[in-house]
C-alpha cells in the first residue's frame, strides 16, 4: 500500500518553484497560497477513525511528506521525510454558549488558516475537526498549495472516505498502491524542454505585448470572491454550443474571458493563464497520483471584428490542442523566451475533477456541506465548476477593485455566455458586454445635446455687433483702441483690396503679421471677402513658412512692413516669406497699399461684391498642425462650424463673460478663435497682447477672460506676484494639475475654472468642465460635449466602451471640421462615418484615450498615439524625424516626449549616425531643425546611440531609450560667486548636472515655461528682480548676471535667506536639510499664497566652513535669534524636510521656551533618532553624503560641484553637523503641536507618534504618495502647501 520509495532530493515542477519564490520573497504570498477545504457532517463520527485515516494518507502520499528548501546554488529543491508527525488538532465547543458555538467554529478554522507554513518543515498539510454540537461535525484540511492541487485533493478525499469505512469495520485497510509523485518529477526531467520551448515559441510569434488589467499592481493582497452560478438553461444551451462548434465548454470560457479582456483592455490579440491539469498519459497511473500537477500557462486568444464567434472558438482550441503535449513547461521559461516579463495578470480555471459515485459520508457521518479556501496573487482570477449549473467564481484583489467593479466584469462574463450561447455564428466586432439600458445611456442620453443655431457667418455676427454698438471698444493694443465701428470700416476697405486680387469663398489668404489691431482687421477682411485666413506665424523658420504656403496656394499672403521689403505688392519679404506661383503678395502697412484700402468704400462688403455668396458651409480658415509624416496639415474650418462655437461660448460664458478677453494665443493655434473671433462676434472687447507672459511685466490685470495652457497659467503663476482679476479663467491643451487648479482660486478670487477639451479639428473645443467649488483632490475631467455635439467612446471596432474602461474619443456634431486641406486619404483615414446617427454624418477620431465616468463625464487618459503636447503645442513626433532624417549624417531617428509634468515635458532625439561611428554634434543638429521646424519642435537635446533597442517582436523599446543628459562641456570655470549661483540655478530648473557660465538656457533645451520657473529661482535665491523678458535678452548665466543689480547679495548663502519679502502676515521659515542650503524651498513659492512672506534658514558653515558645524543645541539657540530678528514675536511658522524637520523642531522648542507661540511646525518626512537602531557615526556621515548626491569616493554632485570647494567644504562641515542633530534627543517642548508629512512610498518605516514621546501637543499626520526624497517635488508640494496655506491664514491675523 506505501509508495514506491522517493527519499531523495529533486528538481520541483514548474509551478512548484514559481510557488516557492513566491513565498520565500514575498510575506503575503504564504497566506495566499495557503489552501483549506472544510467539510460539514451531520450525524455519529469517530474523531479517532478519523485520525488514523488521515495518518495513513500521510504515509501513503509522498507529496504530503514533502519539503522545500534551497541547494547551494540558491535554486529550490524538494526533499522528503520518511516519517512525520501527523499534525492532528481536535477542539469541542459544545461547553460554550449554543448562540456562539458557530462563530468559535468558525474562529478556529479561520485561525488554522491563518497558521503559516515553513517549506523546510514537512508536513505541509494539517487537519482539524470540531465539534460544532451533538451530531455536528466541521472537519478542515489545509496544507500549502505547493503540496496538492485541486484533482489530488479530490483524490485524497476519496481514500479518505474509504479508509475510514474500513476502519470502522474494523477490516485492515487495502487500497491500490499510490503511485509515487517522485515519478512525475522524474518524467519532467527527463522530457527536456526544447522541443516545447520551440511549440511555446510559434505559438506565442507576434504578440504585441502582455495584456494587463493592472499594470502597476504590486505586491501580493489576499484576494476577495464573488460568486453566481449560471441558470440550468443556459449551462445546457452552452453545452449545446459547445458541441455544435466541436469544441470543449473550457473553450468556451476561455474564449468569453478573453472577449471580457478585449472589452477592458482594447486589445484584439490577448493572453491570460489558463490553469491545466498536468496529467499526462506518459506517467503511469497519473489520474490518481497525488501532488502539484497542474500548472500555468499563456492562453491567447486572437479577434478580429469580422470573425465568428465559431470561428474564434475552433482556433483557440486548435492552438491549445498543438501545444498539448507541451503543457509541462514552466511559465517563467515561456515569458523569457518571449521577452515581455509577465505575459498576463489574469487567469482562468476550469476545475473538472473526478468525482466518485455515491452520497459522501464517514460512516453514518453524512456529508451535508463543504466549503473552503484556494486563491492566486493575480489580480483577476476566474474559475468556473461544470455541473447541471455552471458555476462562476471570480477573485478579485480589493486594492485593485472596488467589489462593485469586480461585480460589472463577471456580469460582462456571463453577458458573452449569454450572447454565445443565442447565437455563436454572430461576429465577435457585435458581442457587447452592454446591456440596452447602459447602451442607450452612453449613445443617446449623454450625447443629447441639441440646441438650435442660426445658419449665417462669422461676419454677418460681427457686422450686427458692429451696427448695434459702433462706439463699444472692440480692440485694445499697447494704449490704442479701436471701436467696433472703426474695425468694421477698415476691415470693410481692406476686404474689397482682397477682393480686387481674387479672394472670395473657396479661396485662401494667408496672414503673416505681428500682434497688432491690423491683424485683426486682416482676420476680419479675410472673413468678409469670403475667404478663408491662413495663419502663419512670422517667428517660424522660412522652411517652415515655405512648406505650409507651398501646400495651401493662397491667392493672396498679407504681411506688413516688419515682414514685407515690397511697395505694396512685392513678392518677397525680409523673412523670406514667398509666395507660391499665382499669389500675391500685400504688404498690409505700405503706402501704397495704405492709400488704395482708403479709397476703397467703408460699407459692409454684400455677396455682389463676392465671386460668388458666401455660406455656411463656405471655409472660414484653415489652421495648420504638426503631421506625423513630416509634412504640416492644414485643418479646414466652416463657417458653420465656427458660428456653432460662437454660440456655444455666449451659452456657455454669456456677454459678461466675454466683456474683455485677453487675447494672448497665436492665430496659428485654434484657442486664437476663442479669444479674437468668438469675443467679436459676441460684441466684448479684445486686448491683445504677444503672449500670456506678458502679465508678468504688469502689477494687475482686470478683465473678464484669462485663457492659456494649464501649464503656461501655472508659469505666469508662479513667475510673479501680478494680480489677476477676472471672470473666467479657460484652460485647454493639458490635464489640469489639482494644485492649479486651488492655486487659481487663490491667485483670481471670485473666478470659474473652465476647463476645454478639443482638437482643432473639432473647431476649438467639443467638451467642457465647469469649477463648481469641488474639492480639487484629483484631477478635473474634460466634462461632457457642448451643444450639438456628440463624443462616443469607442473600442477599436468602434463598439461604445463601458463606463470606467478606457476607449478611444470620437467626436461627431457641428464642430467637426471639413477635412484637411488637399489632403484627401487622410481625411478619409481621420473623419469616418459616424455608425450612430443618421447616414452621412461623420466623426473625427481624436486619437485621445479617455474614459467616462459614472455621471457622463469625460476623464483625459492620454494619447493612442505618438502625439505630444509641448507646453501646450500639438507636435507630432513623426514630423520632427523626418526633419532629422533629412540630414546627410542621420541614417535613423527617434524623438520622443520626456519629462513628468506638463511644464517640463521636452523633446528629445535619439539618432543613429550614417556612417556608423560618425560623431554627430548636437547643436548643429538642433540649428538643421530649427531652420525647418518651429521653436516648440525642436529637440531639447540629441542622444547618438549605436543602434537602436528593440523588442522581441522587432519593434522599437522606447522604454529601453537612455535618459538624456542635458550637460555642456564647459569652456571656463564661473567668474565669481554669482555667476557660480546662477549656474547652479540653470543646471536645477534645466535638469542638467552642469551648466557653464556661457552656455544659453534656450539651447539647453529651456522654453518660456521654464523660463519663469528659472526666474521664480534667481529672484528667490539672489533676491533680484528680474523677469522672463530678461531672460531672454540675457540667457546665460555670465550674460545674466551682469544685468542682476550690484546691491542684490552675491551668492545666495546668507544664513536668513529671503525667499519672498513681499506681505504683511507672519512669515514662513524654511530650515534647511542635510545640504545646509535653504534654495530647493524656493519650489513652495507657486504653491503658497502671494502675500505669504518666506525665509529659508541655512547652515553659517556653507559660507564659511573653517567655522565648523554648530552643536544642535547652539544651531538651535542661532536660528531662534535670527528668526526673531525678523519677527520679534510669534505666532511662528516653520517648516523642515528631512534632518531639516528635526532641527525645526529645537528651534520651535526654543521659541517656546522663550515664551513664544508657534502656531505651526509642518515636518516633511523627520523622526526623532531610535537610539537602539541607529548605525555607527561613519556609516551614517555616508549616508547622509549619499543622500545629498555625493559619490561613494566622496566627488560632490555637478550643481554642488559648479558652487566651488569652499561652498563644497561647507556642505560638507554642514553634513557632518547634520550628524550630530540625528543622533541627538529632541529637546522637550510641552504643548508643542506638530504637523507631520509622512512619504509613503518607500514602504514602511518610522511612525510620526515617535515625537509624542517629547511633546504633548497635537501631532496631526498627512501621508503623501511620494518618497523621502521627492517631498519637495510639484505635486507632494500641491498637498503639502494647502495645509500650509490653511494654517496660514486661520491663524495670521491671530
Amino acid at each position: 500500500m506505501s509508495a514506491a520509495h522517493h527519499e531523495g532530493s529533486a528538481r520541483p515542477a514548474p509551478l512548484q518553484q514559481g510557488l516557492f519564490f513566491h513565498t520565500a520573497y514575498d510575506p503575503e504570498g504564504q497566506a495566499v497560497y495557503t489552501t483549506q477545504l472544510t467539510l460539514d457532517f451531520e450525524g455519529l463520527l469517530r474523531p479517532d477513525t478519523l485520525r488514523a485515516a488521515c495518518r495513513i494518507l500521510l504515509d501513503r502520499h509522498d507529496s504530503l511528506r514533502s519539503g522545500f528548501r534551497t541547494d547551494a546554488a540558491g535554486a529550490p529543491v524538494r526533499f522528503l521525510v520518511p516519517d512525520v508527525a501527523l499534525e492532528w488538532r481536535e477542539m469541542d465547543v459544545r461547553t460554550s454558549d449554543p448562540a456562539a458555538r458557530d462563530a468559535e467554529t468558525v474562529r478556529a478554522v479561520e485561525e488554522e488558516r491563518a497558521r503559516p507554513f515553513d517549506l523546510a518543515r514537512p508536513p505541509l498539510v494539517r487537519f482539524l475537526l470540531v465539534r460544532a454540537d451533538e451530531g455536528r461535525w466541521r472537519f478542515a484540511l489545509t496544507n500549502h498549495h505547493i503540496i496538492l492541487d485541486g484533482w489530488s485533493t479530490s483524490v485524497l478525499l476519496d481514500e479518505l472516505f474509504d479508509l475510514y469505512a474500513q476502519l470502522r469495520e474494523g477490516h485492515e485497510p487495502e487500497l491500490f498502491p499510490a503511485p509515487a509523485y517522485g515519478t512525475y518529477l522524474d518524467w519532467l526531467e527527463d522530457t527536456g524542454t526544447d522541443a516545447a520551448r520551440a511549440a511555446w515559441a510559434d505559438a506565442l510569434e507576434g504578440i504585441q505585448g502582455p495584456t494587463l488589467v493592472a499594470p502597476h499592481a504590486v505586491g501580493t493582497v489576499m484576494p476577495e470572491r464573488i460568486l453566481c452560478t449560471l441558470p440550468t438553461g443556459l449551462g445546457a444551451a452552452l453545452r449545446e454550443r459547445a458541441r455544435e462548434c466541436g469544441v470543449t465548454l473550457n473553450t468556451v470560457v476561455q474564449v468569453a474571458w478573453g472577449l471580457v479582456l478585449h472589452h477592458v483592455t482594447g486589445g484584439d490579440d490577448v493572453l491570460f493563464g489558463m490553469t491545466v491539469s498536468g496529467r499526462t498519459a506518459d506517467v503511469e497511473d497519473i489520474d490518481t497520483m497525488v501532488g502539484l500537477l497542474i500548472n500555468t500557462l499563456p492562453a491567447r486568444v486572437r479577434l478580429a471584428p469580422g470573425d465568428t464567434v465559431a470561428e474564434v472558438l475552433q482556433r483557440t482550441q486548435d492552438a491549445q490542442l498543438d501545444l498539448f503535449d507541451h503543457h509541462h513547461l514552466g511559465l517563467t521559461e515561456i515569458q523569457r523566451d518571449a521577452g515581455f516579463g509577465a505575459l498576463f495578470d489574469t487567469t482562468t480555471a476550469f476545475e473538472n475533477y473526478p468525482v466518485s459515485g455515491g452520497a459522501p459520508a464517514l460512516g453514518d457521518a453524512v456529508l451535508v456541506g463543504t466549503g473552503g479556501f484556494d486563491a492566486t496573487h493575480y489580480p483577476l482570477s476566474l474559475i468556473c465548476t461544470p455541473g447541471e449549473e455552471l458555476g462562476v467564481r471570480l477573485d478579485y484583489r480589493p486594492d485593485l477593485f472596488e467589489r462593485a467593479e469586480a461585480a460589472r466584469i463577471r456580469d460582462w462574463f456571463v453577458r458573452v455566455l449569454e450572447t454565445i450561447a443565442d447565437d455563436p455564428r454572430r461576429t465577435v466586432a457585435s458581442v457587447s458586454v452592454l446591456t440596452p439600458e447602459e447602451r442607450r445611456r452612453i449613445l443617446l442620453e449623454w450625447n443629447d445635446t441639441a440646441r438650435p443655431v442660426s445658419p449665417t457667418t462669422l461676419p454677418a455676427l460681427i457686422e450686427a455687433r458692429a451696427a448695434r454698438h459702433p462706439d463699444s471698444p472692440a480692440v485694445a493694443h499697447a494704449g490704442r483702441e479701436l471701436t467696433y465701428g472703426e474695425l468694421n470700416r477698415r476691415a470693410n476697405r481692406f476686404a474689397r483690396l482682397l477682393l480686387a486680387h481674387g479672394a472670395g469663398p473657396e479661396t485662401l489668404v494667408a496672414l503673416a503679421l505681428p500682434r497688432t489691431p491690423d491683424m485683426v482687421v486682416a482676420v476680419l477682411a479675410a472673413l468678409k471677402a469670403g475667404a478663408a485666413y491662413v495663419p502663419v506665424d512670422v517667428r517660424y523658420p522660412a522652411g517652415r513658412i515655405a512648406q505650409m504656403l507651398g501646400g495651401a496656394r493662397p491667392l493672396v499672403v498679407v504681411v506688413d512692413s516688419g515682414t514685407g521689403t515690397g511697395t505694396g505688392t512685392d513678392t518677397r519679404s525680409r523673412t523670406g516669406i514667398v509666395p507660391p506661383d499665382g499669389a500675391t503678395l500685400v504688404v498690409m502697412d505700405a503706402e501704397p497699399v495704405v492709400r488704395h484700402t482708403a479709397a476703397q468704400p467703408s460699407g459692409d462688403v454684400t455677396d455682389a461684391e463676392r465671386p460668388r455668396p458666401l455660406l455656411p458651409r463656405h471655409p472660414a480658415y484653415v489652421i495648420h498642425t504638426s503631421g506625423s509624416t513630416g509634412t504640416p496639415k492644414g485643418v479646414v474650418i466652416e463657417h458653420a462650424n465656427a458660428v456653432q462655437l460662437v454660440a456655444t461660448v455666449e451659452d456657455q460664458f454669456g456677454r459678461a463673460g466675454m466683456a474683455r478677453v485677453l487675447a494672448s494665443t497665436s492665430l496659428s493655434f485654434d484657442v486664437s478663435i476663442l479669444e479674437i473671433i468668438t469675443t467679436l462676434a459676441t460684441g466684448g472687447s479684445i486686448e491683445l497682447v504677444d503672449d500670456l507672459f506678458a502679465l508678468l511685466e504688469r502689477d494687475s490685470w482686470q478683465g473678464s477672460m484669462l485663457s492659456g495652457v494649464p501649464s503656461a497659467v501655472a508659469s505666469v503663476l508662479a513667475g510673479g506676484d501680478t494680480r489677476l482679476a477676472a471672470r473666467e479663467v479657460v484652460l485647454g491643451g493639458e490635464p489640469i494639475p489639482r494644485g492649479l487648479l486651488r492655486e487659481i482660486r487663490e491667485r483670481v478670487p471670485g473666478s470659474t475654472v473652465t476647463n476645454i477639451y478639443g482638437p482643432t479639428e473639432a473647431t476649438t473645443y467639443a467638451t467642457t468642465w465647469r469649477d463648481g467649488g469641488e474639492p480639487a483632490d484629483t484631477e478635473p475631467p474634460i466634462g461632457r460635449p457642448v451643444p450639438n455635439c456628440q463624443a462616443y467612446v469607442l473600442d477599436p471596432w468602434l463598439q461604445p466602451v463601458p463606463v470606467g474602461l478606457p476607449g478611444e474619443l470620437y467626436l461627431a456634431g457641428a464642430g467637426v471640421a471639413r477635412g484637411y486641406l488637399d489632403r484627401p486619404a487622410l481625411t478619409a483615414e481621420r473623419f469616418v462615418a459616424c455608425p450612430f446617427g443618421a447616414p452621412g454624418r461623420r466623426m473625427y477620431r481624436t486619437g485621445d484615450q479617455v474614459r467616462l465616468r459614472p455621471d457622463g463625464q469625460l476623464d483625459f487618459l492620454g494619447r493612442l498615439d505618438g502625439q505630444v503636447k509641448i507646453n501646450g503645442f500639438r507636435v507630432e513626433p513623426g514630423e520632427v524625424e523626418s526633419a532629422l532624417l533629412r540630414h546627410e549624417w542621420i541614417a535613423q531617428a527617434v524623438v520622443v516626449a520626456r519629462g513628468e509634468r506638463a511644464d517640463d515635458r521636452r523633446l528629445v532625439a535619439y539618432v543613429v549616425a550614417a556612417p556608423p561611428g560618425t560623431a554627430l554634434d548636437v547643436a548643429e543638429l538642433r540649428r538643421f531643425v530649427g531652420d525647418r521646424l518651429p521653436r516648440h519642435m525642436v529637440p531639447s537635446t540629441v542622444v547618438q546611440l549605436p543602434r537602436f533597442p528593440l523588442m522581441p517582436n522587432g519593434k522599437l523599446d522606447r522604454a529601453a531609450l537612455p535618459a538624456p543628459s542635458y550637460a555642456r562641456s564647459t569652456t571656463r570655470a564661473p567668474a565669481d560667486d554669482r555667476e557660480r549661483t546662477l549656474c547652479a540655478l540653470f543646471a536645477e530648473v534645466l535638469g542638467a548636472d552642469r551648466v557653464g557660465p556661457d552656455d544659453g538656457f534656450f539651447d539647453l533645451g529651456g522654453h518660456s515655461l521654464l523660463a519663469t520657473r528659472l526666474v521664480s529661482r534667481v529672484r528667490a535665491v539672489l533676491g533680484a528682480e528680474i523677469s522672463v523678458r530678461t531672460l531672454y535678452e540675457a540667457p546665460t548665466p555670465a550674460a545674466l548676471a551682469g544685468r542682476i543689480d550690484a546691491t542684490a547679495p552675491a551668492t545666495g548663502l546668507d544664513v536668513l535667506l529671503p525667499l519672498r519679502l513681499a506681505g504683511g502676515g507672519p512669515p514662513l521659515f524654511c530650515v534647511h536639510a542635510a545640504s545646509g542650503l535653504a534654495w530647493p524651498y524656493a519650489r513652495l513659492l507657486p504653491h503658497l499664497p502671494a502675500d505669504l512672506p518666506v525665509y529659508g534658514l541655512q547652515s553659517p558653515a556653507v559660507e564659511a566652513p573653517g567655522t565648523g558645524p554648530l552643536t544642535p543645541e547652539s544651531m538651535a539657540r542661532d536660528y531662534a535669534a535670527r528668526i526673531r530678528a525678523v519677527q520679534p514675536h510669534g505666532p511662528y511658522h516653520l517648516i523642515g524636510w528631512s534632518v531639516g524637520g528635526n532641527i525645526a523642531y529645537a528651534v520651535a522648542a526654543e521659541l517656546t521656551a522663550a515664551g513664544q507661540q508657534v502656531a505651526f511646525l509642518g515636518l516633511l518626512d523627520s523622526y526623532p533618532p531610535d537610539p537602539g537602531l541607529l548605525p555607527d557615526r561613519d556609516t551614517m556621515v555616508r549616508a547622509i553624503l549619499d543622500g545629498i548626491g555625493f559619490a561613494a569616493d566622496g566627488t560632490p554632485p555637478e550643481q554642488l560641484a559648479a558652487l566651488g570647494e569652499r561652498t563644497v567644504a561647507g556642505v560638507r562641515a554642514t553634513a557632518r553637523g547634520a550628524l550630530d542633530v540625528l543622533r541627538a534627543a529632541p529637546p522637550l517642548a510641552p504643548g508643542l503641536d506638530i504637523t507631520h508629512f509622512r512619504a509613503t512610498a518607500d514602504g514602511p518605516g518610522p511612525e510620526p507618534k515617535s515625537w509624542q514621546a517629547f511633546t504633548g501637543g497635537r501631532l496631526t499626520t498627512y501621508d503623501i504618495g511620494c518618497g523621502h526624497h521627492r517631498m519637495l517635488d510639484p505635486a507632494p508640494l500641491t498637498e503639502i502647501c494647502a495645509v500650509l496655506t490653511d494654517s496660514w491664514k486661520g491663524r495670521a491675523s491671530s
